[in-house]
C-alpha cells in the first residue's frame, strides 16, 4: 500500500515502513514514520491526538481491504490484495 503525505509531495510505500507513531508538536500532533536505518518523516500533523487516532484506524482500514472473488466452482471464496492507495486528509 502506498500512503501519500497530507501536502501531496511525499509517498510512502507501507511495506518500507518500521512504525507509525503519533508524536506531540507545539499546538499540532504529527503523525511521524519511521523507515530505513532509523530515519523519520512527519507524514500529517492534525489539530487534536483524537483525530491523529482516527487517521491511524484508517489506515489500518484500507491496508485490511481486499476483494473477495466467488468462483464458478465449488468450495472457498478467493481474496486477493488490491492495489491501495491512502490519502492523508489534510484535516
Amino acid at each position: 500500500m502506498l500512503i501519500v503525505g497530507q501536502e501531496n509531495d511525499l509517498i510512502v510505500n507501507f511495506e518500507r515502513i518500521n512504525f507509525i507513531k503519533i508524536e506531540p508538536s507545539e499546538n499540532k500532533f504529527d503523525i511521524e514514520i519511521n523507515y530505513a536505518d532509523d530515519e523519520w518523516d512527519v507524514i500529517a500533523s492534525y489539530d487534536s491526538f483524537d483525530r491523529a487516532k482516527e487517521i491511524l484506524a484508517e489506515i489500518i482500514n484500507a491496508y485490511k481491504t481486499v476483494a473477495r472473488v466467488e468462483g464458478k466452482e465449488k468450495g472457498q471464496p478467493k481474496f486477493y490484495n488490491v492495489p491501495k492507495v491512502y490519502f492523508m486528509p489534510e484535516k
